[in-house]
């Protein structure tokens, strides 16, 4: 029984091919290279719209505060020059009044809209990451059993015996499994809590625009009625 002993407990003994070993680990690293910059160019695309849209209403909004800023300074240097009296006074005032008011309101729908846009483009980071982790798990995973087919025989660690193969088999199993419970669980939160309503986004964006024209229409109207009653 003792003689048997070692013979059942051996190891094949543990090699590897140097050429095969170098060649997948170079695909491996290329591959997922690649993977990378494909994922970070698809982002970048995904995300470009939507860095436009928020820098036009970033301008909108400087052009309509600007405006507010503009005209209640020409309107205080042309009545101190040029005073109004009658219906005229009470027609201007009331026309910049409300003017300014759908100014500052079309302002504030411009910053709800650039905010929209920031929270879209998070939505749409962390979708991509959740794309990337099952692809990343995938591919990890895959390369990881290939790097087991280089290795031949067996390896004895602690008094039992070990295949290469199975123990990166295993590993990817393990691996896929961390990237299902953890890395998804975390994307998942923050999905929910970025979450948002495109429907509401473009209808503020619609309003935006509109209180906008409807405004600089009525400092014109009152530019005209400034100069007429003059």
């Amino acid at each position: 029984m003792r003689d048997d002993q070692p013979e059942q407990s051996s190891s094949v003994p543990l090699t590897y091919d140097p050429a095969k070993f170098e060649k997948v680990l170079e695909n491996t690293i290329q591959s997922l290279r690649t993977y990378r910059e494909d994922a970070t160019m698809m982002y970048g695309k995904m995300t470009e719209a939507n860095k436009d849209v928020a820098q036009f209403y970033e301008r909108l909004m400087l052009l309509g505060l600007g405006s507010i800023g503009l005209s209640v300074s020409a309107l205080i240097s042309f009545v101190s020059k040029f005073p109004l009296n009658g219906s005229h006074k009470v027609i201007v005032v009331t026309l910049a009044s409300v003017s300014w008011g759908l100014l500052f309101i079309s302002a504030m729908y411009c910053r709800s809209t650039i905010s929209d846009c920031m929270a879209s483009n998070r939505h749409l980071l962390y979708r991509c990451m959740n794309e990337l982790s099952d692809g990343h798990a995938s591919a990890i995973g895959f390369h990881m059993q290939r790097m087991g087919s280089v290795f031949t025989g067996t390896t004895m660690v602690g008094g039992e015996l070990y295949d290469p193969k199975e123990v990166f088999s295993k590993s990817s199993a393990e691996l896929v499994a961390l990237f299902d419970t953890q890395e998804k669980a975390r994307i998942k939160k923050v999905l929910e809590e970025t979450k948002f309503d495109a429907k509401d986004m473009s209808r503020r964006a619609r309003v935006a625009i509109q209180l906008l024209q409807y405004a600089l229409l009525l400092l014109a109207i009152t530019a005209i009625i400034v100069f007429a009653g003059v």
